[in-house]
């Protein structure tokens, strides 16, 4: 899998649009590195989604086999990141609208079988649920914020600074006061504040530029980010 992020995301993407125009071989493998992008970052928010729909309820079915056949079957289909491109739609609304029609799909096929109350299934195949689309907007949310996280940690250790990020977890993931921070790390309290701040500006313009190569528009990406936070901070 290629480097996709930060400031190379966007080129990367663009790079895979104009390969798959141009057509051929190359093509094909341009389309399967987008696929795998997809499947590495949107098969769990995905399967989140698909858990919560009435249709998956009803029919009882395996949320991570839905998506399975959604990235392996849609997602790698001609013209589907083609089709992406035209909408004008962040990527996650695009994909998640797939999943819903491939949820339809799987009703229709129910209900010409006879196989529950055809009444019932007219009702279900029209409603999008809203709580759905809550439960996939938090783990969209939790999954850009976990590879934006993964990110950094791995900028700042590279770059021998790992300290920043280490302080920065210790506090926000495990819960550790500023003190028992200091204590453990054998630092003043000062230090620690400007270390958790400096790796939060890091963070935030790490997801900044993973929204943008997700498809979200610069105008609207900041608000974004602050969605994401207040989503994932519950």
């Amino acid at each position: 899998m290629p480097d996709l992020f930060p400031s190379t995301a966007r080129t990367w993407i663009s790079e895979q649009f104009a390969t798959i125009e141009h057509g051929g071989v190359e093509a094909d493998t341009a389309r399967e590195r987008l696929r795998s992008h997809v499947m590495e970052h949107y098969a769990k928010p995905l399967a989140a989604y698909v858990r919560a729909t009435s249709i998956a309820r009803t029919l009882s079915l395996d949320a991570d086999d839905v998506v399975h056949d959604f990235l392996a079957h849609r997602v790698s289909r001609a013209g589907f990141f083609e089709r992406y491109a035209e909408s004008g739609l962040p990527l996650r609304r695009y994909l998640m609208n797939g999943v819903f029609f491939l949820l339809r799909e799987r009703l229709a096929d129910r209900a010409a079988r006879g196989g529950n109350d055809l009444a019932e299934l007219a009702t279900l195949e029209t409603r999008v649920s809203p709580r759905a689309d809550l439960v996939f907007e938090r783990a969209w949310a939790e999954s850009m914020l976990e590879l934006a996280a993964d990110r950094v940690a791995q900028e700042l250790e590279a770059s021998g600074d790992g300290t920043a990020w280490e302080i920065y977890r210790r506090h926000f993931i495990d819960g550790a006061s500023y003190d028992e921070i200091a204590r453990v790390m054998n630092l003043g309290s000062a230090d620690i504040r400007n270390e958790i701040r400096r790796a939060g500006r890091r963070l935030e313009r790490m997801l900044l530029a993973i929204l943008r190569a997700e498809g979200i528009p610069e105008s609207d990406a900041e608000a974004e980010l602050r969605r994401i936070l207040d989503r994932t901070s519950d």
